[in-house]
């Protein structure tokens, strides 16, 4: 799942650093990281720095999920800004 920092309309704020923990319902947070070339973080924790205003989180959902349920993605930084993605397993 792409994590970006955006302005009002959805576009990507390029400059934008930070500090991301992510958080999973319904799921398995399998990585998180940013593409930058230097990055002393591990892809295995639930925290991460952003690079160029984004990050990426894999997660898979659970092994007993079954067609109408749902992954719960909550993302938050360092400011109190938080966001919630709601995607369905099937």
């Amino acid at each position: 799942m792409r994590l970006r920092y955006t302005d009002a309309n959805g576009i990507t704020k390029l400059l934008e650093r930070g500090r991301i923990t992510v958080g999973v319902e319904g799921g398995r947070l399998l990585g998180l990281g940013c593409a930058a070339p230097f990055n002393l973080d591990s892809f295995v924790s639930n925290e991460t720095g952003t690079y160029y205003g984004e990050a990426l989180a894999v997660v898979e959902a659970l092994h007993d999920a079954s067609h109408g349920d749902v992954i719960v993605l909550t993302a938050a930084d360092a400011t109190g800004r938080t966001a919630t993605l709601t995607v369905p397993v099937g």
